[in-house]
């Protein structure tokens, strides 16, 4: 992830989050803005009922494409003026950009094993399923929370036979539960035997071309 300078646009499209509150991802556009001050935008709009005066003062999370590029950033909101259908945020003192890049990804339930270090006699391990996977990386969920560690390993098993195993990755997201948690995972130093494996295996399972999703870390 790079760090710019924020560009933005009258009626300019932005998805919407409030993570604190909801999942749910709202739409917004934005009309205005004084830097290093305030954002002005149309106060969003969500697919199920939300409460916005009452997390009018919460961290939000927004992102929108420019260039090529996902832009996202996270602002305190100040307020919401329901007669102007307008929302007040902070301006932002810095945002994450990522490239998107297309790929298949194949929405695929797959055992795996997830390792806090690359030697097994001292690794922890957690059991878990993927949810999706393409060649840039993995969605998966685990039965309990991870530990903190320098480095992280992922183990394959796929299903059409074969294992990948100890294929090194990095969290990019991860949301906990009481008990669980569910990782976003970014593979590092991909093998050409590994690429081999995970290509054959989305080419076999996946029937959409789409984007990476989950830009930002949490």
């Amino acid at each position: 992830m790079g760090k710019k300078n924020i560009v933005l646009n009258n009626k300019l499209d932005v998805f919407v989050e409030c993570p604190s509150a909801t999942k749910d991802r709202g739409t917004s556009v934005i009309r205005g803005w004084r830097e290093n001050d305030y954002i002005l935008m149309d106060i969003p709009k969500f697919k199920h009922p939300f409460p916005l005066n009452t997390y009018n003062q919460a961290t939000w999370l927004i992102r929108y494409v420019h260039e090529g590029e996902v832009i996202g950033f996270r602002v305190k909101g100040r307020e919401s003026i329901s007669s102007c259908n307008i929302f007040a945020l902070d301006y932002p003192n810095k945002i994450e950009t990522l490239v998107l890049r297309k790929q298949l990804r194949a929405a695929l339930n797959m055992p795996v094993r997830f390792h806090t270090s690359s030697d097994p006699e001292t690794s922890l391990k957690y059991k878990g399923m993927s949810t999706d996977i393409s060649l840039g990386g993995i969605k998966i969920k685990l039965s309990e929370k991870v530990k903190k560690s320098d480095s992280y390993f992922i183990t394959l098993y796929l299903p059409m036979g074969g294992t990948v195993n100890y294929m090194q990755c990095e969290i990019l997201k991860s949301v906990y539960g009481q008990r669980s948690c569910e990782l976003g995972l970014k593979f590092i130093n991909v093998s050409k035997e590994h690429e081999k494996a995970i290509n054959s295996c989305i080419q076999q399972f996946s029937d959409v071309l789409d984007t990476e999703e989950d830009l930002l870390p949490v």
